[in-house]
């Protein structure tokens, strides 16, 4: 790992790293990740991250104190793994992770119920990353538009992210709207393990949750090519977990979520790892 220069908005150079996974180099930047408060309705900024270890420690983001409430705080280190070592070739692919990958739209809960994944996972002393698809756009700039193509483009982005993580035992937890049906075939074709948790929620109720006012202004046709107003979304046709954030409460969602993935995963219920 190595320091960066300082960034352009003069933050210290200790603000971010670089993570060397084989031969991609991801930047994070803990503090501009975007996270949704469990009520579905409001964004706050949170540190969502879970950095693989700078010398011999696996970091993940601080825990909130609920699933009522995320508070801002800086990551840091909650477990430590001595042995820890990239993996590589035929090692890899054995002990590849499963990508969890959460779809539907802008608004339903996706990111809410990644953190409570998140959480679980770190009760466990599992190391984990979240990739929102918002956070890898932001990141990226203006460098891919909101076409299909470009859509798909977006998502084998994420997916190639999810699947360097994997191989090198941290469990991918990817949140994106994913609207076509081509990109989820192609994960689960090219990420093995794949887990596809389909968020579903109604567009009206969606609008409702919009506190920018998102919908609002693509159905007026200020935004183009907007998931679910004038760009259909593609409902997954044999989602591993469908969940209706609609319906059930923010922790009924997260416990649905992780009683599923106790079972898929194979965790025991006081099993830590």
């Amino acid at each position: 790992m190595k320091r960066t220069r300082p960034l352009p908005n003069g933050r210290a150079p200790d603000a971010c790293f670089h993570m060397a996974v084989e031969d991609l180099t991801l930047l994070h930047r803990t503090d501009l990740a975007v996270s949704c408060n469990p009520d579905f309705s409001r964004r706050r900024r949170v540190p969502r991250f879970s950095l693989p270890p700078p010398a011999t420690s696996v970091w993940m983001a601080n825990k909130p104190s609920s699933t009522s409430e995320f508070v801002d705080a800086p990551a840091s280190p909650i477990t430590t793994s001595t042995d820890w070592q990239p993996s590589t070739g035929d090692e890899a692919r054995m002990s590849s992770k499963p990508t969890i990958w959460l779809t539907g739209l802008s608004r339903s809960g996706k990111t809410t119920i990644a953190q409570g994944i998140a959480d679980w996972l770190s009760e466990r002393n599992v190391p984990f990353q979240i990739l929102d698809g918002s956070f890898v756009r932001d990141e990226l700039g203006n460098f891919f538009g909101y076409s299909r193509e470009e859509r798909i483009k977006v998502s084998r982005v994420l997916g190639v992210m999810a699947k360097l993580l994997a191989q090198n035992g941290i469990y991918p937890i990817v949140t994106a709207i994913t609207p076509h049906e081509e990109s989820r075939e192609f994960n689960r074709r090219e990420l093995d393990p794949y887990i596809e948790i389909y968020v579903e929620c109604a567009v009206e109720t969606c609008m409702d949750r919009d506190d920018k006012g998102l919908y609002r202004r693509a159905a007026r046709g200020d935004i183009r090519q907007f998931i679910g107003v004038d760009v259909p979304y593609d409902v997954p046709k044999t989602p591993d977990l469908r969940i209706n954030t609609e319906s059930d409460a923010p922790e009924e969602s997260i416990d649905q979520a992780t009683s599923f993935l106790s079972v898929s995963l194979g965790f025991k219920p006081s099993e830590s790892t």
